[in-house]
């Protein structure tokens, strides 16, 4: 009796133990079972991309060489620190225009306003005219002729910096003035009797007053510079 106790009790602690084992089986059992589910599902995608793969490289196989991606890959490895400055050189060009980006966009709304500005004044169209204007003379004229043109130009401004007295500007001023005031339908031929009938006018007289004070200047700077 005491025997049949003896079995019963090492079959129930092999029971047991059995049962452990199934329990400790059955989650790798289960992960085989996705791992292999996971394969199946896996695998015709993997061949798609693979043989997807295949037909795009055959585009490049004629221009690419085995050599090439080594000669790239040892060209890196020899360049790394210039990559390194590169990046370090894009970071600081990055913090620069994070920190310029406020400045630029006030700045270039100012100078947009200005630009609209002159754009109202006419400026614009005015320097468009003066480039059309020296287009014409470029053509028409040669460079020795432009020269030329400078020489006399930078005369022109003297006699307009003479001219920028006070006195000269009154004289000028009645000269651009007098032909609008004369009627030439109404000229008629004058010999020395109407010279001297003329002469009587005080209009005529203050012209020849104007003419010989003139005459006297031009010939006393004359004078003055003879050696």
């Amino acid at each position: 009796m005491e025997r049949n106790d003896e079995v019963l009790e090492r079959l129930s602690a092999l029971e047991t133990q059995v049962a452990l084992l199934v329990d400790r089986i059955e989650p790798v059992t289960r992960s085989a079972k996705s791992m292999e589910e996971l394969k199946n599902e896996l695998t015709p995608r993997v061949e798609e991309g693979v043989r997807a793969l295949i037909v795009e490289l055959a585009d490049v196989e004629a221009d690419f060489l085995l050599e090439d991606m080594l000669f790239l890959l040892k060209k890196s490895l020899r360049n790394m620190r210039n990559f390194t400055f590169m990046m370090e050189s894009m970071s600081n060009l990055i913090d620069f225009a994070v920190t310029a980006e406020p400045l630029l966009k006030t700045t270039i709304h100012e100078w947009i306003q200005e630009l609209g500005e002159l754009e109202k004044r006419g400026v614009f169209s005015l320097l468009k005219k003066q480039v059309g204007l020296l287009e014409r003379i470029a053509a028409e004229y040669g460079e020795e002729d432009l020269e030329a043109m400078n020489e006399s130009v930078v005369a022109m401004l003297g006699l307009v910096k003479e001219m920028g007295d006070e006195k000269s500007a009154a004289v000028l001023k009645r000269l651009a003035a007098a032909p609008s005031r004369v009627d030439m339908d109404k000229i008629e031929p004058v010999g020395p009797v109407g010279m001297l009938k003329a002469a009587r006018d005080p209009d005529v007289q203050r012209g020849m007053g104007v003419m010989l004070e003139l005459l006297k200047a031009v010939g006393s700077n004359g004078a003055g510079k003879q050696p």
